[in-house]
């Protein structure tokens, strides 16, 4: 009998109680470029928006140096592909802090069953990186750069970790909405 777990999704997309969390609809990162471009069109109308677009355009470049580095460098390759899995927080708090820094509206606490699991990582290591490409740390270099996203993958936490679950697509069942 497998073993089950509680976990939470932060989504823009409307579930129901007992839906699965799937890919068959614009996943997560075709959302945030899709965004990216919407906000850069308003962006000349209403600079109000700069600091979210900002924020997104990081987001997406983090998303695919990790993407390169997991697959270029075959450092990790039975690890999955971020942009074919579904994302969750082990942790309430850390879903909603995530959903307020993106603006992502919709809130799902989800049961997986741990067989699904195919990567527990710490998204402070996606922070970190986030701040790095920033340019609000200029000194940090390739290899520290390749560091944190070996940290990632490896499975490393930092000292305040957030929990992460990459899981397969349509295993995660909505339970409750938040």
């Amino acid at each position: 009998m497998s073993k089950t777990t509680i976990a939470y999704r932060v989504d823009n997309r409307s579930f129901t109680v007992g839906s699965v969390i799937d890919l068959s609809i614009p996943t997560y990162f075709a959302e945030l470029k899709t965004k990216e471009l919407q906000l850069q069109t308003k962006l000349q109308t209403d600079s109000s928006l700069w600091k979210r677009w900002y924020l997104i355009t990081l987001k997406i470049k983090v998303e695919n140096k990790l993407e390169i580095h997991r697959s270029n460098f075959y450092l990790y390759p039975t690890k999955p592909i971020r942009y074919d899995n579904v994302f969750l927080f082990k942790n309430l708090q850390d879903a909603q802090n995530f959903s307020r820094k993106f603006s992502i509206p919709n809130l799902y606490e989800v049961e997986i069953d741990e067989k699904n699991i195919l990567h527990i990582g710490d998204y402070s290591c996606l922070d970190i990186l986030m701040s790095a490409l920033d340019k609000t740390d200029p000194e940090a270099t390739v290899s520290e750069l390749s560091q944190i996203m070996d940290d990632y993958w490896s499975g490393k936490f930092t000292d305040n970790p957030v929990i992460e679950f990459i899981v397969n697509p349509s295993t995660a069942e909505v339970i409750r909405i938040i």
